[in-house]
């Protein structure tokens, strides 16, 4: 079970139960987008509050002066292994992993 950092009706933020740096958060939408690919010009506003919530999440876990980035993991040979799915119920930690924004602090 992974801990929300963030939600809203259409985003949901929580942090890596594998965490590859001290700080990893996954920050993803709820509504279905199987990755990158898959965005329309309508997505910009969810896609830019997306940034904004990792940039919320970084400063409230005070790594934003230090520095951190912004992973987007999109198609198989850009380290996408499973497409976003959609979150609900108990098991929504297991469903959205990669293809998403990941913010990642500290070195690692």
């Amino acid at each position: 079970p992974s801990k929300t950092v963030h939600a809203d009706a259409d985003i949901i933020a929580f942090r890596d139960i594998d965490p590859k740096a001290p700080t990893h958060v996954l920050v993803v939408p709820r509504r279905h987008i199987g990755s990158v690919n898959e965005l329309a010009a309508g997505d910009a506003d969810l896609v830019g509050r997306m940034v904004l919530v990792a940039k919320a999440i970084a400063e409230t876990d005070g790594i934003a002066s230090p520095g951190y980035r912004l992973v987007l993991n999109t198609g198989m040979d850009g380290g996408q292994s499973v497409a976003q799915r959609r979150i609900g119920g108990a098991n929504w930690f297991a469903q959205a992993w990669t293809g998403m924004m990941r913010t990642f602090g500290g070195s690692s």
